[in-house]
This record gives structure tokens, sequence and C-alpha cells, in this order.
């Protein structure tokens, strides 16, 4: 689902077997992308079951949550994250204040759980700031030899060029 506008609340829903390991072609890129300054949005105790692109056609590339383009002051919190080919929270390019919090993350992730992209050597965006991520529990990556990471880079240098991209990480648990 994308959205280009604010305030949207969505609550008790689930988004399951999208990308094109179902689709067949195509690459699917999130269950929810909030984009071109999507603000103020709310997505809570929401399902995202295994949304997967095959692995030659961007597996990375698919997201639970992809908040993106200066989109702002959202929350994601007390939802599941399970099956995901991609981080299954990705912030990039602007995006501040948003808050994930109390979710629980399962065999997701190509880099982490949650991820900043940017691409900061042509310094073409502005770094975001002051995201938060608290309380959240989380497992293996989607290759489940990896151990799980909750928060990193999606891109080369992303949080070493924004490292106040994601300054708050705390109360998170290894399951």
């Amino acid at each position: 689902m994308l959205l280009k506008n604010d305030r949207n609340t969505f609550t008790g829903t689930q988004f399951s077997f999208i990308g094109n390991a179902y689709a067949g072609t195509g690459d699917g890129y999130a269950g929810i992308h909030m984009n071109a300054g999507s603000s103020y949005n709310i997505v809570d105790n929401v399902s995202f079951l295994y949304l997967k692109n095959v692995a030659n056609e961007c597996p990375g590339c698919m997201h639970g949550v992809y908040i993106a383009d200066q989109s702002h002051h959202n929350t994601v919190k007390n939802s599941t994250f399970q099956g995901i080919t991609g981080d299954p929270v990705r912030l990039r390019r602007s995006s501040s204040d948003n808050l994930i919090d109390h979710n629980q993350f399962r065999r997701s992730g190509t880099n982490a759980m949650v991820s900043y992209w940017v691409h900061a050597k042509d310094g073409s965006f502005h770094c975001g700031a002051r995201n938060t991520v608290t309380n959240n529990t989380y497992s293996t990556m989607s290759d489940e030899t990896k151990p799980g990471i909750i928060v990193t880079s999606g891109a080369d240098e992303g949080m070493t060029s924004c490292p106040a991209a994601i300054p708050t990480v705390t109360g998170n648990t290894r399951a």
C-alpha cells in the first residue's frame, strides 16, 4: 500500500504473501510504503507475514514498512514481522522523528530488523534524525544462519554518514 498522505491508521490488519516469490514478476517493495512526506501515520498491531522477493530479483528490496522521502512522526508498534526477505522496517531519505516500538521480528532482514538507507556519497539527500527503536524483540535474519541485528545501515556508509538518523536504540531483546 503506497501512502502519499498523512494521518492514516492501520490496526489489526495483515499483509501477507507479497512479492515476486508469489506474484512471479516484478519486485515487491513493502506492505506499507510511506512516501513523499507521508507523516503522522500509525501502524499498530499489524502482521507482516512472508513478504518475499526471490534471490535473483532484489530480495533486500522487500520491507514490511518503508518510511521514505521526508516522512516524519510515524509510529510502528505492537506489530509482527515474520519471513521478510529485506529489512522489516526501512527508513530513508530525510525521514525523522519516527518511533519503532514493541514489535516482534522473526526470521527477517537482509541487513537488520530496522535500517536507515542513504546515498550519502553524492550529497543529494539530507540525513534523517531522532528516529527511535525501542522495546522490540527479534530473532535471526531471513538467512537463519545469521544472528539477528536490531539496527544498521541499509546502504554503504548510511549510518556512518548519518549517525543522528537512529540515535536511540534501547530495550530491544534478542529472543
